[in-house]
């Protein structure tokens, strides 16, 4: 379980950003709503890729791609190579936001670890 849900994320975005909170979730919206479109009709993800890279950074290709990969899971190998090859075909450096996942592999073991504390101090002792 992520230590940083989704919850408030939107009001949160638009606090840092001095923005109205409608103005994300639209944002959002019409963003998810494009993309879907544009996988649906095109077939495939593909294309998608570099629309994300220039419409929203590398980093953002990162994470979709990330998702992606993520939402396949260790079974679906064919998949996963093929999201691997289509984002080394951008051509962009995005090894350098790996220290991100580094990140996030640390804190899933810390609350892994804090779960498995917590679970042993509510067992009786024997």
């Amino acid at each position: 379980m992520s230590t940083k849900p989704l919850d408030g994320f939107v009001d949160r975005a638009a606090r840092e950003r001095n923005v109205d909170p409608l103005l994300i979730r639209a944002v959002i919206t019409d963003f998810l709503r494009e993309l879907h479109e544009r996988i649906y009709k095109d077939g495939g993800y593909g294309l998608v890729l570099s629309d994300i890279r220039f419409q929203c950074g590398e980093e953002a290709l990162y994470h979709f791609g990330g998702i992606l990969l993520e939402s396949a899971g260790d079974d679906a190998v064919d998949f996963s190579s093929m999201v691997n090859e289509s984002l080394a075909r951008c051509g962009y450096r995005l090894s350098r936001f790996l220290t991100v996942i580094d990140k996030w592999k640390m804190e899933k073991q810390w609350d892994e670890e804090d779960r498995l504390a917590d679970t042993q101090a509510d067992q009786p002792d024997r």
